[in-house]
């Protein structure tokens, strides 16, 4: 199983699943500053 290392955070997903979405769903944000408001998040 993928694991994703972001800080002190570990978060484990399923093999083809959508990076920006398990980061999103686990509370982290991918993007920085006002870009974070103006992008989709679907």
């Amino acid at each position: 199983m993928p694991e994703i290392i972001f800080g002190d955070k570990k978060i484990h997903c399923e093999p083809g699943v959508n990076l920006r979405k398990v980061l999103i769903d686990n509370g982290i944000y991918p993007h920085n500053g006002a870009s974070r408001f103006v992008n989709c998040f679907d």
